[in-house]
């Protein structure tokens, strides 16, 4: 007997857990099964880097869209975005009604002939409360089930997470389980066996635990300079380099040769020429042992020279121009949630594998129609 399907609705305890990746992974395994499902995001971020011409689409939108080779518009995929601060005419009562009609209207577009569609919120389950759009509302209206995707951590999370099922669950949508991402290797042995049974005991299933992966943590060159408004100014092609270890380039040259060591983005000021000649022929002229460059980021209102940058295209080095000051630009790397791209093949394959291999997407699909009713 088949029975009707619910959605799934996959968010999160807090932002940056991973909501995206999750929803990839599931979206490409059930399109490689010939599933008639698509994916929506109700409210998602304006992305510079995309349609500057036109209108701007969310990140994940974009990504979603061509990886899954989706059919939909992608105004419909993801009919909202967010630029800036907090969309105050959202909170009036015409302009929440306005934003509820074109969400619902751009939904029925998505869902047509659909087996079920993947809906990836925004932030935990009270998200958006503040103008009648939380996750938990939002789940309600699209006849979900939820699945919620907490970071790494014992105590924490299992607090989260419980929060998160209260919530849900006053708005009369359920919680099918939980995927708990980017685990260090230390805490997969206590969260498989403690936060399981503890999760079991109030009827919440784990359906896996993501070892954490610096190579899908760690931004890229395309990253940086999408996030800051940069510009490349060489190595078009080697933009998904991964950001290294990341030196700034504002010590002397002497002092700074002591520091070529490990894989290495550096950031400098345009007129330290010294220093990025000094690099370079430490990684490829004497070809220091264990010193690589990974990208070099030219920080400031000053750009290199035209001499300057003859020897940097005469490498494979992504080469990108920023305005913000070297200082800005590590603190800003640091803090980087690196998003999936397009264009990144290898690590969007790594994000597959690596999320495939450590979840139940079957056990996920069976409980979306457990329970409903012929």
């Amino acid at each position: 007997m088949i029975f009707p399907m619910k959605n799934l609705f996959v968010t999160a305890t807090r932002q940056g857990e991973g909501k995206t990746l999750i929803s990839l992974a599931i979206m490409m395994s059930l399109v490689r099964k010939q599933r008639k499902v698509s994916y929506f995001k109700p409210v998602g971020r304006v992305s510079s880097a995309n349609n500057q011409n036109g209108p701007k689409i969310d990140n994940d939108v974009a990504l979603l869209k061509e990886v899954c080779r989706l059919t939909d518009d992608p105004a419909h995929i993801g009919p909202l975005t967010i630029s800036g601060g907090f969309p105050i005419e959202w909170v009036t009562k015409t302009g929440r009604d306005e934003v509820l009609s074109k969400i619902s209207r751009a939904y029925q577009e998505v869902s047509k002939d659909k087996d079920f569609v993947v809906v990836e919120g925004t932030g935990n389950a009270a998200t958006g409360a503040a103008f009648g759009l939380s996750n938990a509302s939002l789940a309600k209206q699209f006849n979900c089930k939820v699945l919620l995707v907490s970071s790494g951590g014992v105590g924490q999370p299992i607090d989260e997470i419980l929060l998160n099922k209260s919530y849900f669950e006053r708005a009369g949508v359920e919680l099918v389980g939980v995927i708990i991402n980017k685990v260090f290797p230390h805490e997969i042995d206590p969260i498989n066996s403690f936060m399981k049974r503890v999760l079991e005991t109030v009827n919440i299933k784990m359906f896996g635990v993501i070892p954490y992966s610096l190579d899908l943590a760690r931004p890229t060159m395309r990253d940086v300079m999408r996030e800051l408004h940069g510009e490349c100014l060489a190595g078009e092609g080697y933009l998904g380099n991964r950001i290294g270890k990341v030196l700034l380039g504002t010590g002397s040259t002497r002092g700074m040769l002591q520091s070529f060591d490990g894989n290495v983005t550096l950031v400098v000021t345009g007129d330290r020429e010294e220093i990025v000649h000094s690099a370079l022929i430490t990684a490829f002229v004497t070809r220091k042992k264990g010193f690589t460059l990974a990208g070099v980021i030219v920080a400031g209102k000053i750009k290199p020279s035209e001499d300057a940058m003859v020897p940097l295209k005469k490498t494979n080095l992504p080469v990108v121009w920023v305005e913000p000051d070297c200082y800005s630009v590590a603190s800003a790397i640091h803090a980087m949630n690196a998003k999936l791209t397009p264009g990144d093949a290898a690590k969007l394959k790594l994000a597959e594998e690596t999320v495939s291999q450590n979840i139940d997407i079957g056990g996920i699909i069976d409980a979306l129609a457990k329970g409903e009713k012929a």
